[in-house]
């Protein structure tokens, strides 16, 4: 059997070309919008040092410290161990597995820098129950402690996030190439319409036989959110190469933004010969 010409690639009639589309669409359809509304507590500990010594009026005033589920640091200085002196200290903070007849449980990791330039640390986990004071001391110099009280703030947010949409249209623009080496030729344009969790596929044969050239991609949007689209790309088939034939398939799942073209390749051989699919999703 001998193998087709070059020209044969860029002849359309030599291209028998499938659309299929799992379900029509009509222009005017719009899925309703849906958003997740999520209500969530927000934690901050709010943070007052406690030393000997020191007038009401001389010291500062209480530390916020947020906890946003990663740790976070608060840093701030304190007169201590004598109302002449200063010392740095950092409080970081994480939620923890809630400790027996407390409401929340926070692991507080201190490190403290005393004027001489030595350097302590000290790590606790506090139970915090509604309207409590806890208490930490972080260290203490001859006789002189160096405490903090810590309050719990728990405030609830409200966030809204749009939501996975089922059944929602899009729009799926696939652009066939030619890959001859180095050489790549654009053979056609297709405009595939789908739904959110369906399926649509493009696929041709040259030939009648089971050994012809013959190529089906597959896209399902998986979901979308905003700008970005899930998508599932899936191409199968068979290439001549030289005196073989090869069977290939590829599977990849994209995460891209609307307007934005990805390409998943369909070669075989070295320099590649076979095709190039760029998807450019619209929704």
């Amino acid at each position: 059997m001998q193998s087709p010409s070059k020209r044969a690639w860029i002849r359309p009639a030599v291209l028998s070309l499938t659309t299929v589309v799992a379900l029509a669409v009509s222009a005017d359809f719009r899925a309703a919008p849906e958003i997740d509304i999520i209500r969530r507590p927000r934690l901050a500990l709010i943070v007052s040092p406690i030393t000997a010594g020191v007038p009401r009026e001389a010291s500062p005033p209480p530390y916020r410290l947020e906890l946003e589920g990663k740790d976070d640091e608060l840093r701030f200085d304190v007169l201590w161990p004598d109302p002449g002196e200063s010392s740095t200290l950092h409080l970081r903070a994480a939620e923890q597995a809630t400790l027996p007849g407390h409401e929340r449980s926070i692991r507080i990791d201190a490190r403290l820098r005393t004027p001489d330039g030595r350097e302590v640390t000290e790590a606790r986990t506090l139970g915090f129950s509604e309207r409590s004071t806890t208490l930490f001391e972080v260290f203490r110099i001859a006789g002189k402690p160096l405490t903090v009280a810590i309050d719990l703030d728990v405030t609830m947010e409200t966030r809204v996030s749009p939501m996975p949409v089922a059944d929602r249209p899009v729009l799926l623009r696939l652009e066939i190439q030619r890959v001859d080496g180095e050489s790549t030729i654009s053979l056609e344009t297709n405009d595939l319409r789908t739904l959110v969790g369906r399926s649509t596929s493009y696929s041709f044969r040259l030939g009648s036989l089971p050994e012809s050239e013959a190529a089906e991609i597959r896209l399902r949007p998986l979901r979308v959110v905003g700008e970005l689209i899930e998508l599932q790309a899936q191409v199968s088939g068979t290439l001549p190469d030289g005196e073989r034939v090869t069977l290939a398939a590829r599977n990849e799942q994209w995460v891209i933004t609307r307007g934005t073209t990805s390409a998943l390749s369909f070669e075989t051989g070295e320099p590649p010969q076979g095709y190039r699919f760029l998807v450019t999703p619209d929704f």
